[in-house]
């Protein structure tokens, strides 16, 4: 996988890969992208140097798979993203921990409170993209309305339903 550097949340969500749909591509996807992940975690862990925090494989792994089981809606890049952040301090003081359960919990303030905001602004944007859409086009419609010519319908005589069951009875 190529270098993932200085990718902003709005980035990651809208040009990123979801991680279930890139895991569900073939076994060897399912593995580069675990793979990748669990590489994620390491250089988190390392650059973050808490006192508490994953030191055997086993916990590495047990991470990695509960970031993939709890978060399959998220994008690969979107993990960068928010370890970025976690680095940064933006999700709170650590306070010398860092173990599954904290990443997690980040993960989760991620969804919330950066993801969150994205979606609901594509929502407005394509709301409001309709609307300019609708606004733009409404003038070629009613164009379009006037133009139509309504017609009756010509009732060839005697065709009402009355008329009909007189000529059935013989009673005209």
């Amino acid at each position: 996988m190529g270098e993932i550097m200085g990718v902003t949340p709005t980035d990651a969500w809208v040009l990123g890969t979801n991680i279930r749909a890139a895991m569900n591509i073939d076994a060897t996807h399912q593995k580069g992208i675990r793979l990748w992940i669990l590489t994620e975690v390491g250089r988190l862990c390392k650059i973050v140097d808490a006192n508490k925090t994953l030191s055997t494989d086993e916990e590495l792994k047990m991470c990695c798979r509960s970031i993939v089981e709890d978060f399959p809606a998220l994008k690969i890049e979107e993990v960068r993203t928010c370890f970025d952040m976690i680095i940064q301090g933006k999700f709170g003081k650590l306070y010398e921990r860092l173990k599954t359960a904290d990443i997690l919990e980040c993960l989760r303030k991620y969804e919330g409170e950066v993801r969150a905001p994205i979606l609901e602004r594509q929502i407005h944007n394509r709301k409001h993209d309709k609307l300019h859409w609708d606004a733009k086009h409404i003038d070629t419609v009613k164009k379009v309305v006037d133009t139509l010519e309504v017609r009756e319908p010509k009732k060839p005589k005697d065709s009402g339903l009355g008329q009909r069951v007189k000529r059935k009875l013989g009673t005209d």
